[in-house]
C-alpha cells in the first residue's frame, strides 16, 4: 500500500488506544495504560513492513457515562495531521452499544469527532450492534458468506473466555447454534480513505484483550495478506490449552483459526 507522490516522511502510522482505569472511576487514568497495545506492536510491524512509521498515540479519554458532551476538536488540525498517506490503527474492540447493554465489562467511548467519524463510516457499515456481550452484523455484512450469515447474532460468554453461547441468523431463531468447542471471533476492517484526502483506517479486534493480542499476531504471520485488502474480515478462533503466566505468545500457535468471510474490496 505505497501511494505515489508521497515522501517518505508522509508515510506514517497512528495507534487510536483507549486507555485504562486501575479500578478507580473518577481517578484519569495514566496515559502509559494504554489498552490493546501488545496487539497494535504486532500490527505496527506489519505498517512498517508497508512502509509506515509510528507517529505515536491518538489518546481517547473516557466521556463523562452520566451524559457525554462531544468534545471539542479543531476540524482543520485534525485534517492536517491526519491526512492521505496516514494510517489510523485501531486495536479495541469499538464500543458501539456498551452503554446501551449495559455490559459487565464496558469500554468508555470518548465521543470524539475522529471517534464518531470511525465509528460511522468504518464500523457501522458492517455492525449495527457491539458490545461485550454480543455482535449483531449489518445485513451487508451477513450477505458475505454462509459462514458469516450463520453468525449474524452473537451472544458471548461474559464470566471469563468471550466464548460463543449461542449464535445464528436473525431470521431463523429456533436453529441458533449452541457451540461447545470454545469458539469465539474476530474482526478485521478497513477503509482506504476515511474522508476526501484523509488517512486510511485499519481496525483488528476479538471480544477480549487476550484475543485481540493473538489475531493481531495472526494478522502478522498467518493472515498478512489480509491487511489492507477487505473492507470487512470475519474470523473463527478456537483457542488451544490453558497458558497460565505464559511467558512469550507462542501458546497463540495452538489456537486454531478459520477465516469466515472476506468481503469484496469494493463492497
Amino acid at each position: 500500500m505505497f501511494e505515489s507522490g508521497l515522501w517518505e516522511s508522509d508515510r506514517e502510522f497512528f495507534h487510536f488506544c483507549y486507555l485504562v482505569t486501575d479500578g478507580h472511576k473518577d481517578r484519569d487514568p495514566k496515559l502509559h495504560a494504554m489498552r490493546d497495545a501488545g496487539g497494535a506492536m504486532w500490527l505496527g510491524g506489519e505498517m512498517n513492513r508497508h512502509g509506515y512509521v509510528f507517529a505515536g498515540p491518538i489518546f481517547n479519554h473516557a466521556a463523562d457515562p452520566n451524559g457525554p458532551r462531544r468534545p471539542r476538536m479543531d476540524k482543520k488540525r485534525l485534517r492536517n495531521r491526519l491526512r492521505r498517506g496516514k494510517v489510523v490503527l485501531v486495536t479495541t474492540r469499538p464500543a458501539l452499544s456498551d452503554r446501551k447493554f449495559g455490559d459487565r465489562k464496558q469500554i468508555r467511548r470518548s465521543y470524539t469527532l475522529l471517534e464518531r467519524i470511525i465509528f460511522r463510516k468504518v464500523v457501522r457499515p458492517w455492525l449495527t450492534e457491539c458490545a461485550r456481550s454480543q455482535i449483531l452484523l449489518t445485513d451487508r455484512a451477513a450477505a458475505v458468506s454462509p459462514e458469516v450469515k450463520k453468525r449474524q447474532t452473537i451472544i458471548f460468554r461474559q464470566h471469563g473466555d468471550p466464548k460463543i453461547q449461542a449464535c445464528g441468523a436473525i431470521e431463523d431463531t429456533v436453529k441458533w447454534e449452541q457451540p461447545e468447542d470454545g469458539s469465539t471471533v474476530a474482526f478485521l476492517l478497513y477503509l482506504e480513505e476515511l474522508w476526501n484526502g484523509g488517512p486510511a483506517v485499519v481496525v483488528a479486534w476479538a471480544q477480549d484483550g487476550p484475543t485481540t493480542m493473538v489475531w493481531c499476531r495472526k494478522l502478522a504471520t498467518e493472515f498478512r495478506h489480509l491487511l489492507f485488502s477487505s473492507p470487512f474480515v470475519m474470523a473463527e478462533l478456537r483457542p488451544g490449552p490453558p497458558a497460565p503466566r505464559a511467558e512469550s505468545i507462542d501458546f497463540a500457535d495452538a489456537w486454531e483459526t478459520r477465516i469466515l468471510g472476506v468481503a469484496k474490496h469494493a463492497a
